[in-house]
């Protein structure tokens, strides 16, 4: 049961962040490039890494954001 819960809560926060960029990005005419797409990424899965109804998948969050920190790094 515990996996079950994992794996469904990591999907979700995928999706939901990938809706997220996909609704940012509509909402402009010009092409959106990596590095502001990684940032509005980075914008909206910060605030779930405090969240304690993520806390599962917490360090799975934490990666994502660092991979966003690093040069070249491409959520």
């Amino acid at each position: 049961m515990y996996k079950t819960q994992y794996y469904q809560q990591l999907s979700s926060v995928i999706d939901n962040a990938q809706l997220h960029l996909y609704c940012q990005i509509a909402t402009t005419e010009r092409f959106v490039p990596i590095t502001q797409r990684n940032t509005i990424l980075n914008r909206f899965l910060k605030p779930k890494i405090k969240d304690l109804r993520y806390k599962t998948i917490k360090g799975d969050i934490k990666r994502m954001v660092l991979i966003e920190q690093q040069p070249g790094g491409n959520i």
